[in-house]
């Protein structure tokens, strides 16, 4: 496994996570009226959900060195164009893991 599918791995886990909880109190609250308490829990379960999938995807390590990551551009659309390879933007920035090595096992 590369660096880049743990990371997007990492993240459609959560993403999938915040979505099933939305689809949840939403189908609770679906036909709540204007207003009403419930739509309102509606609208914080998003921001809760929306504000958890940042929340991850900013905590997430290097495998390697256990180094907070930050963000990484992990887009296979993307992995070439030369302002993200300027930047750093598809490595790690404390030992220099790149999204395309491996990833020994057991890490």
């Amino acid at each position: 496994m590369t660096l880049r599918e743990f990371l997007n791995r990492r993240m459609r886990r959560t993403g999938i996570f915040a979505a099933i909880a939305v689809a949840l109190v939403w189908s609770f609250t679906i036909r709540a009226p204007m207003g009403s308490l419930e739509n309102y829990l509606m609208g914080g379960t998003f921001v809760v959900g929306l504000i958890s999938f940042i929340f991850v995807s900013s905590r997430a390590r290097c495998p390697k060195c256990g180094a907070a990551i930050g963000y990484i551009d992990t887009s296979e659309a993307r992995k070439h164009k030369k302002w993200i390879l300027d930047a750093g933007l598809d490595r790690c920035r404390s030992c220099g893991l790149h999204l395309d090595e491996r990833i020994p096992p057991g890490m």
